[in-house]
């Protein structure tokens, strides 16, 4: 690919299957339909619009990995990984359907980079990500570790929405989740180790969840030690924790003058739960590949391994 920086070799990629080069003919001033019909497209860019706006995010694209991949010198060096993370940098600025541009150039422009560069298996093509438009649930803010701590502060300690609140934050379980717990749910490992066994979770699905955080093993010892054996830990409705927490919310500050309630407006356990699950991703991030992190605080959510980016942003709000 000789000395061209990475911009100048997406560039030349996008002009190549436009305008053609020495070795090969481009899409401008061909037919696309009879290309396709004679399966001769093979990454051709046949308008100008096309051109204009995958030069755009290529430029965009390159600007990001020479920021944040500094060591890619050359176009057969991107990967995928490194398309979601240019996208999940925009998706709080752009709407989805923004997005939804960005990833059909990106995916072409894989193709352009292997049309050109022969030995080039680039492939750029990833999930939807959501954008600013998604629904209020996708966008549902984690709740603070500040705002946690006033909340349980709120509770009489030992008392079930106290109980409830602290199971949510340290092991990101479901309101119908946390009502079906018996303390032989609760196993300690250790001073830094213990599982949360979750039976017909959501989708009628069991899992076992994994602490690893100090504190929160304390706290699950001490609702272990306190609570009847074969009795719920938490032994009142659904709706009854739902509300206490919408009560308890209204009556607390949040950050920019309003309620509680009213900075996390759609829902009180969800933001926990997201809270739960930055977490549960920043902690094993440290070692692990980005999809590995993300597979992991899936199934410890209760939803497996292998969900699409777009849900994922549902739970884990920084994603790098």
């Amino acid at each position: 690919m000789g000395k061209k920086n990475l911009k100048a070799q997406l560039q030349f990629a996008i002009q190549s299957c436009f305008k053609g080069n020495s070795r090969q003919s481009g899409g401008f001033g061909a037919s696309k339909h009879s290309d396709m019909a004679t399966g001769q497209k093979n990454a051709k860019i046949y308008s100008w619009s096309s051109y204009h706006s995958r030069v755009d995010v290529a430029c965009q694209f390159s600007s990001y990995v020479r920021e944040n991949y500094p060591e890619v010198k050359e176009a057969r060096q991107l990967t995928k990984e490194m398309a979601e993370s240019f996208l999940l940098s925009k998706s709080s600025t752009c709407t989805t359907e923004t997005l939804d541009c960005y990833r059909s150039n990106l995916s072409s422009l894989g193709e352009n980079i292997n049309r050109t560069y022969g030995s080039a298996r680039v492939d750029l093509k990833v999930g939807k990500v959501a954008g600013t438009t998604a629904n209020q649930e996708t966008r549902c803010k984690p709740m603070t570790d500040a705002h946690i701590t006033a909340l349980l502060d709120s509770y009489k300690s030992g008392s079930t929405g106290h109980t409830a609140v602290t199971i949510a934050s340290v092991a990101g379980c479901r309101a119908s989740e946390i009502v079906r717990l018996k303390p032989e749910h609760i196993e300690i490992k250790s001073s830094s180790s213990a599982t949360v066994f979750i039976k017909g979770g959501k989708g009628n699905r069991d899992r076992t969840i994994q602490i690893q955080d100090p504190q929160g093993v304390k706290a699950l010892a001490d609702i272990k030690a306190s609570a009847t054996a074969g009795e719920r830990i938490v032994p009142c409705k659904v709706g009854s924790i739902q509300k206490s927490l919408n009560r308890h919310m209204a009556a607390l500050s949040g950050s920019n003058g309003g309620s509680m309630k009213n900075e996390y407006k759609h829902t009180g356990f969800h933001a926990i739960r997201k809270n739960f699950a930055q977490k549960e991703f920043d902690r094993h991030r440290q070692n692990h590949t980005r999809q590995e992190s993300l597979d992991h605080v899936s199934k410890q959510l209760g939803h497996g391994a292998g969900r699409d980016l777009a849900t994922l942003q549902r739970y884990v709000d920084n994603i790098y």
